[in-house]
């Protein structure tokens, strides 16, 4: 007889301890190249325990900066809240979005995207001061051309022309036909009274985007505003034709053209689609009544006015009011028209004009009643 095989079991062989060195080298340095890469794709670098990233200033070197490993164990959660803050600001939340990236900002100042985020926030509340200096923080980190055009807007709300252009002139120069750049120049220009250096600017903008049709309407302001109403209207006429729906304020900006040139039908004619449009602006009833008083109709100059201040208070409209009631000769009404306009605003010299006619002609009446009565 055969004599049965020896029955076989898998059994474990106890490794040498040459071979649990090589299998503890193998499984540490996969997990080393593991977690180096994660560390790697949220833009930190392992070292030693420790974290090196990198701060770059404007004209600096790349500079590396030791912070303790503690801080990049939530470096992937720190990137989603400040995408988390990025929803929050398109959907104009922005106490939300601030508070998410204060959070962020205190647990890791380095994140350039989470101080520019932050500065549109402060922009968007009307902290302008605030948004400067998180537009410079951000700057400090990257060289953008958007956080730069950002902060020249922060800049221009703070009467600081000076900075806002120079941010301007530099994100133009990372980037030439940035149009929106060139726009935000002539519109500093045009509060700065510079119309001719404004126009410049608003002709470049046309030329490279002839479809934009804020660059058609500002280029018709500035023409209006040097004199030039051909050059006006045909640019009022450019932002009609590429603006995909009617738009009120360029028929009321076309209106004051036509009227500017005497040309009173044709400046009634876009005032009243002005009107059809949105009958509850108080500009275009403003409108209306300068062309009737330019026509000598100042009856119903007074209804257009009225109708006008029922829904703003505006000074001009009290103005444009009062001198109506000075040329129907209701002198003491125009009086405390413009005693009104005065309270509000001391330094009004239209107001103070005006009311001094009115007195001159209150004195003249009565002057003529006295030799009348002798």
């Amino acid at each position: 007889m055969y004599a049965s095989p020896p029955s076989f079991k898998l059994c474990r062989i106890a490794p040498t301890q040459q071979q649990c060195l090589e299998q503890k080298c193998l499984r540490h340095g996969f997990l080393f190249v593991c977690f180096y890469g994660i560390w790697w794709l949220v833009g930190v670098v392992p070292v030693m325990g420790q974290e090196i990233f990198y701060a770059r200033a404007l004209g600096e070197k790349d500079q590396q900066v030791i912070v303790p490993i503690s801080t990049i164990v939530n470096a992937a959660e720190l990137r989603r809240q400040v995408e988390r803050s990025r929803a929050w600001l398109e959907q104009s939340q922005y106490q939300a979005a601030l508070s998410l990236l204060d959070d962020v900002l205190s647990s890791r100042p380095s994140i350039a995207d989470a101080w520019s985020l932050r500065g549109f926030a402060h922009y968007n509340i009307g902290h302008y001061e605030e948004a400067v200096s998180d537009y410079s923080m951000a700057l400090l980190m990257t060289c953008d051309a958007r956080v730069l055009f950002n902060r020249a807007l922060a800049y221009k709300k703070l009467h600081r022309y000076r900075e806002a252009l120079q941010d301007l002139d530099k994100a133009l120069r990372l980037n030439a036909d940035n149009v929106y750049a060139l726009l935000e120049k002539g519109n500093i220009m045009g509060e700065l009274r510079q119309w001719h250096e404004a126009r410049r600017h608003y002709e470049e903008v046309v030329t490279l985007v002839p479809s934009l049709v804020e660059g058609w309407i500002n280029l018709g302001r500035a023409c209006m505003e040097i004199g030039d109403l051909s050059a006006a209207l045909r640019a009022f006429d450019q932002a009609l034709a590429h603006s995909p729906e009617p738009m009120v304020q360029v028929y009321l900006y076309r209106s004051r053209c036509w009227l500017l040139q005497h040309e009173l039908k044709a400046a009634l004619q876009d005032a009243m689609e002005a009107l059809y449009l949105d009958p509850e602006q108080a500009e275009v009833y403003y409108t209306i009544g300068r062309i009737e008083q330019h026509a000598g109709k100042h009856e119903e100059a007074l209804i257009s006015f009225e109708a006008a201040l029922e829904l703003s208070s505006s000074t001009r409209y009290i103005l444009a009011y009062g001198e109506s009631l000075l040329a129907l000769g209701a002198y003491r009404e125009a009086i405390t028209r413009c005693n009104e306009v005065i309270a509000q605003e001391p330094d009004n010299i239209h107001a103070w004009a005006l009311r001094d006619e009115a007195f001159y002609h209150l004195d003249q009446l009565s002057r003529q009643w006295s030799a009348r009565a002798r």
